[in-house]
């Protein structure tokens, strides 16, 4: 099974640049519907995004 945290530091930086935009597209999406789907994104996107940076960095330790 491939380790998903071997990637570069510039995939990291793109899945953080995503991870914001639809973060930031979530948040636009609670203006004007409210449903809780997107309240959850708001949540759930910051946490997933810090636990996979801080698997990526401890990856990187323990490789180099």
């Amino acid at each position: 099974m491939k380790n998903i945290y071997n990637v570069s530091k510039g995939q990291v930086l793109m899945i953080w640049i995503f991870g914001l935009v639809f973060w930031v597209w979530a948040l636009a999406k609670t203006d004007y519907y409210s449903s809780p789907v997107y309240e959850v994104l708001l949540i759930v996107i910051p946490f997933a995004e810090a636990f996979y940076t801080a698997g990526w960095i401890r990856n990187q330790k323990n490789t180099h």
